[in-house]
């Protein structure tokens, strides 16, 4: 059970850095996984999904780099650990590597599924612009 993966927080501590070093323009790959200490080629994974997920604007050349492609007040923690890893999930619910045949009627998983609810609304709360401590 992972709430949030390593994945995620790079991707976090990513869109934070480059919110806060947004007047610089596009910033180097290179750059960002030195100053973060990520491995550049676990940050090339993470680059795509927030590219494709419309997180980040790149180019590439000698003034190439990587930008936020929307204002930091605009992207939540949710939208990270969705684009990342997909939906909060506290519990897979299997059982011997298959769906447990208990998942809809189990009065756990119903208690589950209203916590990863609570989760997620804390985390969609939660914006990179609050973390960049500008405001």
């Amino acid at each position: 059970m992972k709430t949030f993966t390593k994945g995620s927080d790079y991707a976090v501590r990513i869109l934070i850095y480059l919110a806060q070093n947004a007047a610089r323009g596009m910033i180097a790959s290179t750059t960002v996984a030195k100053e973060l200490g990520i491995p550049i080629a676990f940050l090339r994974r993470i680059y795509s999904k927030l590219i494709k997920g419309g997180l980040l604007e790149a180019s590439e050349g000698a003034q190439g780099g990587a930008k936020l492609a929307r204002e930091p007040e605009s992207i939540s923690v949710l939208d990270v650990i969705e684009l990342i890893q997909g939906p909060i999930e506290m519990s897979e619910c299997v059982y011997r590597n298959k769906p447990c045949p208990n998942r809809k009627t189990c009065g756990l998983r119903c208690r589950i599924k209203k916590i990863e609810k609570l989760v997620a609304e804390e985390f969609g709360k939660i914006t990179i612009a609050e973390m960049t401590g500008d405001r």
